[in-house]
C-alpha cells in the first residue's frame, strides 16, 4: 500500500509529533481507522481496518463522500476479504479532514465489526448475565406493548358496539310499548328475550371497558384508609340490596399505599360479590380485615355464601369465566379479572379459597419487595 512521504495531509499530520508516535497512538484506537488525502491516496490503514476491511474492501468505505466534503454516520456494510472469505457485516463512518482555511486535504473513515445481533465489540455485554438479562428487558417490552395494543383494540371493539346495541335495545323497546297487542305470547317471550340478551351485553361492554381502563389509567398513589373505603361501598350496598339481614365485620385502622379509586374498585367487586353470593342465606356473614401470613400483610375478604369447588380455582380470574351460571348468580366475568390487574399494578397477590355451600375468602396483599414470591393462601385469617 502506497505511503508517499510528501503530501499536505501528512504534513499537517506530522505537526502533531514524531510520525512513529502517531502512528501508534492511531494504531492504539479501539476502531479500525482509515485515512486517505485529497487525491484518495490511502496514507494510513490501522491493523484493525486492514483485518477488518482488506485492501479490495477499502474501496467501498465512505472516503469518497468524505473528500468531496460530505459526513457520513453509522454507514452499515457487508465485506467480503481473503481473511474473511465468508463476509462479515461492519459499521464506518466518513469525515472530512480540512485545513485551517477549510479546504479539504483528505478523509478519514472509522470501521467497527459487528456480530450476527449487528453489535459491536464495546456494545457487547461484559458479563453473562448481561446478554440473559437484555433479551428478557426486550421480550417484555414486546409483551408489554402487545398487551397495551390488545387492550386498545379491545377498547375500541367494546365502545363501538354501544351504538347498534343501544338501536337494538330502542327497537325492541319500542315493539314492547308499541306492538305487544299483535303479538302472541311467543312473540312475547322472544322480545323479552332480545331486551334481557342486550342488557346482559351491555353489561359486558361495561366490564370490558372497565378492564381496559385499569391499565389506560394512571397509578396516583397516595395514603389510602381501606376501612373507609370499605364503610362506604358497604354503605352502597346496603342501599341497593334493602332487607337483607348481613352481619358485617369491617376491621378498623386498615391503612396502605395505593390508588384510591382503584383499590375501591377492588373492594366494590370482593364485598359486592360477598353480598351477592350470601342472598340465600337468612343470616349473611361478611368480613373484611388483615391478617400476617409469611411475615406478609395481606387483607382478606370472607363471607359464607355459595362458596366454589377449588377444583376451579384456577378460573377465578379469566375474562369471562364464571364459576356459577347465568341463572344462579348474575354477573358479566369480568369483575374478579378487573381486580387481579388491579392488584397486580400495586405490585400484590390475589387468590382465593372457598367450598361449595360454606363460602369463600378472597386474599390480597399490595406493595410487596420485588423479589418476594407469591404468598400461600392461609385457611383462616388470624386477626392482628
Amino acid at each position: 500500500m502506497p505511503h508517499p512521504e510528501h503530501n499536505p495531509l501528512e504534513g499537517a499530520l506530522l505537526q502533531l509529533g514524531h510520525r512513529q508516535l502517531l502512528h501508534s497512538a492511531l494504531a492504539a484506537l479501539s476502531e479500525g481507522l482509515v485515512i486517505a488525502d485529497a487525491r484518495g491516496t490511502l496514507v494510513y490503514s490501522s491493523p484493525d481496518a486492514e483485518q477488518l476491511v482488506g485492501p479490495s474492501g477499502m474501496e467501498q468505505l465512505p472516503l469518497w463522500q468524505a473528500l468531496k466534503g460530505e459526513e457520513v454516520q453509522e454507514l452499515e456494510l457487508f465485506i467480503r476479504n481473503g481473511n474473511m472469505p465468508e463476509g462479515r457485516r461492519v459499521r464506518c463512518n466518513g469525515i472530512p479532514l480540512r485545513d485551517e482555511q477549510g479546504q479539504v486535504i483528505g478523509g478519514m473513515s472509522l470501521v467497527k465489526g459487528l456480530d450476527e445481533a449487528g453489535r459491536s465489540e464495546d456494545e457487547k455485554p461484559s458479563h453473562p448475565n448481561e446478554e440473559f438479562e437484555r433479551r428478557i428487558a426486550e421480550r417484555t417490552a414486546q409483551l408489554e406493548f402487545a398487551n397495551r395494543e390488545m387492550e386498545s383494540f379491545a377498547y375500541s371493539v367494546a365502545h363501538d358496539l354501544r351504538a347498534p346495541l343501544r338501536a337494538i335495545t330502542s327497537f325492541s323497546e319500542a315493539l314492547t310499548d308499541d306492538c305487544a297487542a299483535q303479538l302472541d305470547a311467543t312473540g312475547q317471550d322472544y322480545l323479552r328475550r332480545i331486551l334481557g340478551s342486550t342488557q346482559r351485553m351491555s353489561e359486558l361492554i361495561d366490564g370490558i371497558l372497565a378492564l381496559s381502563r385499569v391499565h389506560r389509567t394512571p397509578l396516583v398513589s397516595t395514603r389510602c384508609d381501606l376501612t373507609a373505603l370499605a364503610k362506604a361501598v358497604s354503605e352502597q350496598l346496603q342501599v341497593q340490596y334493602p332487607g337483607r339481614t348481613v352481619h358485617l365485620t369491617l376491621q378498623e385502622g386498615l391503612v396502605d399505599r395505593g390508588d384510591s379509586q382503584l383499590l375501591r374498585s377492588v373492594l366494590e367487586n370482593l364485598l359486592g360479590n360477598a353480598w351477592k353470593f350470601t342472598r340465600e342465606r337468612p343470616v349473611a356473614e361478611i368480613e373484611f380485615g388483615v391478617t400476617q401470613e409469611q411475615g406478609r400483610r395481606t387483607y382478606f375478604v370472607k363471607d359464607n355464601g355459595a362458596g366454589f369447588d377449588m377444583a376451579y380455582q384456577h378460573k377465578l380470574f379469566g375474562v369471562f369465566q364464571r364459576l356459577h351460571s347465568q341463572a344462579e348468580f348474575e354477573g358479566n366475568g369480568v369483575g374478579l379479572a378487573t381486580v387481579q390487574r388491579i392488584i397486580r399494578r400495586h405490585s400484590g397477590h390475589i387468590w382465593g379459597e372457598g367450598q361449595p355451600g360454606q363460602g369463600a375468602c378472597f386474599f390480597f396483599t399490595l406493595n410487596e419487595l420485588p423479589h418476594l414470591s407469591a404468598p400461600r393462601a392461609p385457611r383462616e385469617p388470624n386477626h392482628d
